[in-house]
């Protein structure tokens, strides 16, 4: 029976650090037309100093990214609108990848949308320390 209640505790300790990374994670703020919207966070790697094992590792995937291209909504922009990328912590570097046409664009914190009108997401991975955060954003060109 102790063994069971240790098992469990264990569980119940990894589930709240588990929530506490994901608060702790960068928030990426999409700002165009002077409308500010906050990016959704798909996954992560977090560097951790440990004292008894020097360094652990938190690593988390998303539902996938069909299912959150799906429950995301749209910011609006018009055709060649520049689309700010900003973060609430100094990136060492991000890399955008247009999601549709799997191709990497490019890794500074401006977007240019799209000419032809649709909807486009993109991925976008930023690099800061030992650690990494993934966030998609879904532009609605009209």
């Amino acid at each position: 029976m102790k063994k069971i209640f240790i098992c469990l505790l264990l569980i119940v300790a990894l589930v709240i650090a588990s929530a506490k990374e994901q608060s702790n994670l960068p928030t990426l703020t999409v700002i165009a037309n002077q409308v500010e919207e906050e990016a959704t966070h798909c996954g992560y790697r977090l560097m951790h100093k440990d004292h008894l094992f020097q360094k652990t590792v938190s690593i988390a995937d998303c539902i996938g990214i069909n299912e959150v291209v799906n429950q995301i909504e749209e910011v609006k922009v018009s055709r060649n609108t520049a689309v700010e990328l900003s973060f609430d912590e100094t990136m060492d570097q991000l890399v955008i990848l247009d999601w549709q046409q799997d191709v990497k664009l490019k890794t500074s914190n401006v977007l240019i949308a799209p000419e032809e009108l649709g909807t486009y997401v993109y991925v976008v991975t930023a690099y800061w320390g030992e650690n990494e955060a993934t966030y998609v954003i879904k532009l609605l060109v009209e």
